[in-house]
């Protein structure tokens, strides 16, 4: 029984393939990052698709779940921005931290930015220290932004 579960199993997932024609740009099928092309592509408006917020919710939203730091980041801006859903910075900032637990470091960058620069005043002395640490981290990534930001701020 357990061997046909698991031909079961195998038969689903290849007619889902051919169903969808979905392969990434690797060409190897593997689900995950199909869902972050389409988030992404709903977002800017990418590979010939139009932008479309709702669609870009879902998408980003089941490649999020599924743990795609990009996606988490994606995710975060549609909720940061309030494109598509309504603005909400402490979801924005939790998939931030998601994210730069993977050492994402567009989300690095984006926490320091929230907590040190675009709401200084509402941010608490740790969490400014949080997104300090943040940006180094960013900055040793090579984070472009990240690294102009160190060399602006000097010894920190």
């Amino acid at each position: 029984m357990k061997a046909f579960m698991n031909y079961k199993n195998l038969i689903i997932t290849l007619v889902f393939i051919f169903a969808s024609g979905c392969t990434s740009v690797s060409g190897k099928y593997d689900g995950f990052s199909d869902v972050h092309d389409a988030c992404y592509s709903y977002i800017y408006g990418y590979n010939n698709v139009a932008k479309d917020y709702e669609k870009a919710l879902k998408w980003c939203s089941m490649a999020s779940d599924r743990g795609w730091a990009s996606s988490q980041v994606l995710l975060a801006e549609l909720y940061y921005l309030g494109n598509g859903v309504e603005k909400d910075l402490s979801k924005a900032l939790d998939l931030y931290m998601k994210a730069a637990d993977q050492d994402h470091s567009h989300a690095l960058f984006m926490i320091y930015y929230i907590y040190n620069k675009k709401y200084p005043e509402f941010s608490s002395d740790e969490q400014k220290k949080i997104g300090i640490v943040c940006l180094k981290r960013a900055a040793k990534a090579k984070y472009k932004k990240a690294v102009e930001e160190v060399a602006s701020l000097g010894n920190i």
